[in-house]
């Protein structure tokens, strides 16, 4: 499935690339994910993406990132190298008609996204039997591999505040967009683990006392988490004209 969304993404992209007669209708931003830096629900990426016009109300962006750094791991021995990567392409349709040929004002669109990262987890765990027994505490580190696709359902709000001020008058300025986003929608995660001893069933996981972040990401990286999840998103995109 991977191979073929892969394939569905760039031939996507070449059509809007490079399918069109370049004109005055012919609109580009390159957009900086400022939000995917951060992103500690999922791992942070550099995410950059282009945004062409493709209708009289409509454009399609195609968006990538790759993994820069590691968050939320405390394994203190690591299988593989922590890496992963974000695909997404993005149908909108621009409501204010009046605002469509400068790519600008509210939109709804369709984002159909692709991820998958591989990292080393670690969990305290004991037997069943033992697991009041802070003695009999265990510690297991495995490897996590995740594919995750899905949809979303996003709206959102493009503008070129430059555009409207003093800063107009100088050129690069003036082609500062600012794109914030919202989305509701599901996806699907495949989860693998290696080097695995932790079994459901048999061992009782040590988790805080209170719910937080740490046990959330940890339990996302257990194989048994495998299925469809609800998707939210939020974030802001920083771009300009080209």
């Amino acid at each position: 499935m991977r191979n073929l969304f892969c394939l569905l993404l760039t031939f996507i992209a070449s059509t809007v690339g490079f399918g069109q007669t370049p004109d005055k209708n012919t609109i580009g931003i390159i957009k900086l994910n400022l939000t995917s830096l951060l992103d500690e629900t999922t791992f942070p990426t550099i995410n950059v993406s282009l945004e062409k016009k493709i209708s009289r109300t409509g454009s399609l962006t195609f968006e990538a990132g790759y993994q820069i750094y590691s968050i939320g791991n405390s394994a203190d021995t690591s299988f593989v190298n922590n890496r992963g990567f974000k695909l997404a392409f993005e149908f909108r349709h621009y409501l204010n008609q009046k605002d469509v040929a400068k790519l600008t004002g509210y939109y709804i669109a369709a984002n159909i996204f692709q991820r998958s990262n591989q990292y080393t987890e670690d969990l305290m765990y004991s037997l069943q039997q033992e697991k009041d027994n802070p003695n009999q505490r265990l510690e297991d580190e495995f490897v996590v591999k995740k594919s995750v696709t899905g949809l979303n359902f996003v709206l959102g709000k493009q503008s070129n505040p430059t555009a409207k001020t003093w800063l107009k008058k100088y050129k690069g300025l003036s082609k500062i967009f600012i794109d914030p986003y919202i989305g509701l929608g599901i996806f699907y995660r495949q989860v693998k683990n290696e080097r695995r001893e932790f079994e459901e069933g048999k061992h009782e996981r040590y988790k805080s006392r209170h719910p937080n972040a740490y046990d959330i990401f940890a339990s996302s990286g257990l194989a048994e988490n495998t299925g469809f999840r609800p998707s939210l998103i939020g974030g802001i995109r920083l771009g300009i004209m080209l």
